[in-house]
């Protein structure tokens, strides 16, 4: 026997992704490497959610095949290294015009996360539809991430935050 790479906790932890009952989150960038994670998903038989994806334009055809959503940050845009030389501000838009689930994400982490919504406005203005952007911070994640029946729309029964003015 060989010692692992792996803690036994780490290994123990992949067990919900190998059985299919969790997806893995891939932090892909090019075109190229969007369509390795999907080669890698289909063989192994894995669920896998797409993140970055500043190509993802380039393949939204075959993601939206796949059924893979894609979690973007709207504003990436200018190619801060070769893996993001396709960056584009129409990413989303094309990627929901050609049937992927689209989830927006906030630009420069966490502590940041108020500025979504002028994300998704970015969005929307650089083609997403405007029902389409506001899906993609509510109701989309919580239908990729299995909590739709908790969160992620305003009805009865679910858990949410709201404020009026």
């Amino acid at each position: 026997m060989r010692e692992l790479a792996l803690t036994k906790t780490v290994l123990e932890a992949l067990i919900p992704v190998v059985e299919g009952r969790m997806p893995i989150i891939a932090v892909v960038h090019k075109a190229s490497d969007i369509r390795a994670a999907r080669k890698f998903a289909r063989e192994e038989k894995i669920k896998v959610i797409l993140s970055g994806a500043e190509e993802g334009w380039m393949a939204a055809r075959e993601i939206a095949a796949a059924g893979v959503p894609v979690i973007v940050d709207p504003l990436s845009d200018r190619p801060e290294t070769f893996q993001t030389l396709g960056a584009s501000l129409e990413n989303a838009g094309k990627l929901h015009a050609a049937g992927v689930t689209v989830i927006l994400q906030g630009s420069g982490g966490a502590h940041r996360i108020r500025e979504l919504r002028y994300n998704a406005g970015n969005a929307v203005s650089y083609g997403m539809p405007y029902q389409a952007a506001l899906a993609a911070m509510t109701i989309n994640p919580a239908k990729v991430f299995g909590l739709a029946d908790q969160v992620g729309s305003l009805e009865p029964g679910k858990d949410a935050d709201l404020g009026v003015w």
